[in-house]
């Protein structure tokens, strides 16, 4: 019976089994194998198959990522506007005058929309730092806006002073 040398060659370049092995699997001896691996270079052709193969495997698990990633982000600003939404509605039901809330609510409604901001900004791929001289007007507005919150939280921290001066 003939030696099928396409299926010894594709065993080995294929596999991960060393010569011998394929040489045992078929039935044929080993130095014939391994002769005729090295004058047909089957080694150099299983690294490149195996290169090929890691470089397929690399590109399945990058679009996994990819496709996770982006299902994440999305969830992270879906997540983001919904607190911001939570924000607006407490903000509005005090009248949307910060006055009306204590320095602590406002606060923590700061604390809140910076989150949120934080998260919408990290899963669109954005630098969470305003350090970028390209700042847009909406950004100008929102950092006045929460400028303008902080401060009216700091006024209402300060305790009013309603005593009379001591005299002497």
């Amino acid at each position: 019976m003939a030696t099928d040398w396409g299926a010894v060659r594709l065993a080995y370049v294929g596999g991960t089994k060393t010569l011998r092995e394929v040489a045992e699997d078929f039935g044929i001896k080993a130095a014939g194998v391994m002769g005729r691996a090295a004058r047909e270079k089957w080694e150099a052709d299983r690294k490149h198959a195996s290169a090929q193969v890691s470089k397929a495997a690399e590109s399945v698990i990058i679009d996994q990522r990819t496709d996770e990633l982006a299902k994440s982000n999305e969830a992270n600003i879906k997540l983001a506007r919904a607190a911001r939404a939570q924000v607006a509605k407490h903000f509005n039901a005090a009248g949307g005058d910060a006055a009306k809330l204590s320095a602590s609510e406002l606060n923590t409604l700061m604390q809140a929309v910076e989150k949120a901001q934080r998260i919408e900004r990290l899963a669109l791929g954005a630098s969470t730092e305003n350090n970028s001289t390209n700042m847009t007007l909406k950004e100008d507005n929102a950092n006045a806006a929460a400028e303008d919150f902080m401060r009216l939280a700091k006024r209402h921290e300060q305790p009013k002073d309603n005593s009379q001066p001591s005299q002497k």
